[in-house]
């Protein structure tokens, strides 16, 4: 939210770490 960037920044990252995280396992097992 405009309230509180460092909130959304944080929600982005998390999300872009657990897209990078799933990528990275899912390739693991291949």
């Amino acid at each position: 939210s405009l309230e509180d960037p460092a909130s959304s920044v944080r929600d982005a990252f998390s999300k872009a770490l657990g897209a990078l995280l799933a990528l990275g396992m899912h390739s693991e097992t291949q």
